[in-house]
């Protein structure tokens, strides 16, 4: 169990916890809507501001929410000016790390007559889930720290909240501080509000889940997907005959469209009160005000790192709670039930107290040929306690691409 943490104050972008006082005030879910809408126009905007909200809304968010639980510490750019580091301290005065990345493909395509409109500027977030992490990967500096405690959704968000003041957001990657998948249940929620169109709009395709290899989590994650298509199937049809319902003229009409809602609705409702396709962020007995959780679309990475189960016990200690036959079985069960590909994470190592992590011994002897890498280079690290001493490989990035591709 991670560590509790005493927060005096919830976020107003923590979904759970808004929902939950809205709902114990009786308040309709859907003006949460209407309040991040504004925010997101208006950061600064005064709750009795917020067009057509109850005062109840009002009252509670004065008593039990504020704006921004996080501030910014310290705003740091690289020498190029393509990445962005965010030192974001938390309310209990724990800090964490959010990247921005920049990217620009136009001058790529510049000239090409066939090429026009190819290319564009955008940014890739990289987000923590975690303060610290309890995986204890040996080349990574957030695995000495241990795990101090985890996000709630509403710190995920505030990280997307202070970089879309940076530059404008186009990709989303859980690959910073922390093992998402151990902080499941906020990171579905934060995922759910990422890709809303109402909200921030990101694409489901572009956001990212990298895991070192929880299996269980790995397994859930592939259930959910599966729920998630039928619920937002079912998501989009209550809005179709919601629509049908305000536009209808004749009393029979909007009888048909009625009666149909309200099957629709208990619909879901059964669905959602499946124990395995219950959603930590709308519970069973919730109104559709608010969409479904949606994980169909959203990609998983694995953070693989070794070729072997022997070499990955020494660079990735949790392998041995999860070995190598386990993590790769789990993976292919992912596949086989979304459909999706995975990506592979795989950073290049060199050191003299271990034998280098280009060995080309696939994982599952047998299997077919593994999905396309993109290595990654380190650089070198200085000896840490309990941190491994690692150095940037030299010529391996190119021997290894040709070894795997």
């Amino acid at each position: 169990m991670p560590p509790s943490r005493v927060l005096k104050h919830n976020s107003i972008w923590d979904l759970p916890a808004v929902l939950e006082a809205f709902r114990s005030a009786g308040i309709k879910e859907r003006h949460v809507y209407r309040i991040w809408s504004s925010l997101l126009r208006h950061p600064d905007i005064a709750w009795t501001d917020i067009p057509e909200i109850p005062k109840a809304a009002v009252s509670v968010l004065e008593e039990q929410s504020t704006r921004l639980t996080s501030s910014v510490l310290n705003c740091q750019q690289s020498v190029g000016a393509d990445t962005t580091k965010l030192l974001i301290q938390l309310q209990d005065g724990m800090q964490v790390e959010a990247v921005v990345m920049h990217y620009d493909t136009s001058e790529r395509y510049a000239g090409k007559d066939d090429a026009a409109g190819w290319g564009n500027k955008r940014g890739t977030l990289c987000v923590s889930s975690q303060v610290g992490c309890q995986m204890g990967c040996t080349f990574c500096a957030t695995g000495t720290m241990g795990l101090k405690g985890n996000l709630s959704c509403g710190e995920i968000i505030e990280q997307l909240v202070h970089a879309v003041r940076v530059t404008p957001i186009r990709n989303i990657v859980f690959m910073g501080m922390g093992e998402p998948l151990t902080n499941y249940d906020a990171v579905k929620a934060a995922v759910s509000m990422m890709c809303d169109s109402r909200l921030f709009g990101i694409s489901k395709r572009h956001i990212t889940v990298s895991t070192v290899g929880v299996v269980p989590r790995i397994k859930q994650m592939a259930t959910d997907m599966q729920v998630s298509t039928w619920e937002e199937g079912c998501s989009v049809s209550l809005q179709v005959f919601s629509w049908l319902a305000g536009t209808a003229t004749g009393p029979v009409w909007q009888m048909f469209c009625g009666v149909s809602m309200l099957l629709f609705k208990k619909a879901l409702h059964r669905q959602t009160s499946h124990p395995h396709a219950r959603s930590a962020a709308v519970p069973p007995h919730q109104s559709c005000d608010i969409t479904p959780v949606i994980l169909q679309g959203v990609s998983l990475a694995l953070s693989l790192h070794a070729p072997n189960q022997e070499l990955r016990k020494q660079i990735v200690p949790s392998a041995r709670a999860y070995p190598l036959p386990k993590l790769m079985a789990a993976i292919q069960e992912y596949q086989s039930a979304t459909q999706q590909r995975i990506f592979v994470e795989y950073v290049m190592l060199a050191g003299d107290h271990l034998p280098c992590n280009r060995l080309t011994t696939h994982p599952r002897p047998g299997a077919p040929a593994p999905p396309p890498v993109k290595p990654a280079p380190v650089a070198p690290l200085h000896v840490q306690v309990s941190m491994m001493a690692f150095s940037k490989p030299t010529n391996w990035v190119s021997c290894f691409r040709g070894e795997m591709l």
